[in-house]
């Protein structure tokens, strides 16, 4: 979904005019791979607890409960029947540090990288091996291959470096 800002902090108004108190609202929202960062950022001062949970897990519950669709109306039941019980808020109580969601985004798109640069090897390979008739042509996309492959080595460079930052900063 669009972050609205404008929109969250006029729901908020809303529901203190109705006498709710705030401090005991608890938020719930899937792990986004970073992009929920921003909007757990912008709730954490605001209400009382704030759970980011993984999507995985959701899914899992969602598939117990024989919900095969896919909505966003449907996963806010989900997540709403999934939070009432103890237990679930208890393992997925997510006051887990906005530095360590960035780290597991971080080693997330790491693995993603090198997944595509295994990719990228094995393509090179079988352009290598592949008669190709017009040798300018094969010249080009290997030097095409050879771009993709050390900008994807540089990606997972910077990534490690960010990752080695991260941990060094928290320790």
């Amino acid at each position: 979904q669009i972050w609205d800002k404008p929109l969250i902090k006029s729901s908020l108004k809303i529901l203190v005019n109705k006498g709710i108190n705030l401090s005991e609202l608890k938020v719930f929202m899937e792990n986004t791979r970073g992009y929920e960062n921003r909007i757990s950022i912008f709730f954490k001062d605001k209400v009382g607890k704030v759970f980011v949970l993984n999507p995985q897990r959701v899914k899992g519950f969602k598939k117990a409960l024989f919900e095969d669709n896919k909505n966003d109306i449907i996963d806010a039941k989900v997540l709403a029947q999934m939070i009432i019980l103890p237990n679930i808020q208890n393992s997925h109580n997510a006051e887990q540090t906005l530095e360590m969601r960035n780290l597991k985004a971080l080693v997330g798109q790491r693995d993603f990288l090198i997944g595509e640069q295994t990719r990228v090897v094995l393509r090179y390979q079988r352009i290598k091996k592949t008669l190709v008739t017009e040798a300018h042509i094969r010249t080009m996309l290997l030097n095409q291959m050879r771009t993709e492959l050390k900008n994807c080595k540089e990606h997972v460079k910077k990534i490690n470096k960010m990752i080695i930052d991260y941990i060094s900063q928290t320790e």
